[in-house]
């Protein structure tokens, strides 16, 4: 059965929209945050690996060593550009919720 669905008034779709104007600004500072999170893991990944370095010395443990280093770049190359993708289609989102609530902003 379908269902008829009342149309919200204004008043309504100004709070949800700032509702959502909110969580989309949260998340925005989540995918900020997780990107300096990341880079000190890659720095500590990092700091273990040129410790390990002097024991690289002998070939057998060169060449993982080097591989380990390879995919651990890449994964955080990966996951830095997914989350760049997720900041921009968020803050292309806040654009246009900020747009529709026009002067409703100023007084929040």
């Amino acid at each position: 059965m379908n269902r008829i669905r009342a149309v919200p008034s204004a008043e309504e779709r100004s709070v949800r929209l700032r509702a959502e104007y909110a969580e989309l600004n949260e998340n925005m500072r989540f995918y900020g945050t997780l990107r300096f999170q990341q880079m000190g893991i890659f720095l500590a990944g990092t700091t273990v690996l040129a410790a390990a370095a002097p024991l690289a010395a002998a070939q057998l443990i060169a060449i993982p060593l080097g591989f380990v280093g390879l995919v651990a770049t890449l994964a955080y190359y990966i996951m830095e550009v997914r989350s760049s993708q997720h900041w921009y289609a968020l803050e292309s989102r806040a654009k246009e919720v900020e747009k529709d609530l026009a002067g409703d902003l100023t007084d929040w």
